[in-house]
């Protein structure tokens, strides 16, 4: 939880700071992969590999 916390404000931060001129839009390149390393990477590969468990699901 506290990851998600932690991306969760990263991303209100980033949002903000673009949306208010604070930070350019090229800011982006910058949120992803602070995103990425910061458990976003292992967060979307546990939803892909759920989501994919599920589509297995569906036949049955």
């Amino acid at each position: 939880m506290k990851k998600v916390t932690a991306l969760t404000n990263l991303n209100t931060s980033y949002e903000n700071d673009i949306v208010s001129g604070r930070k350019p839009l090229s800011a982006l390149k910058e949120w992803r992969q602070r995103w990425k390393s910061g458990g976003g990477e292992k967060m979307r590969k546990e939803y892909e590999d759920s989501y994919q468990r599920g589509k297995g699901d569906e036949g049955k």
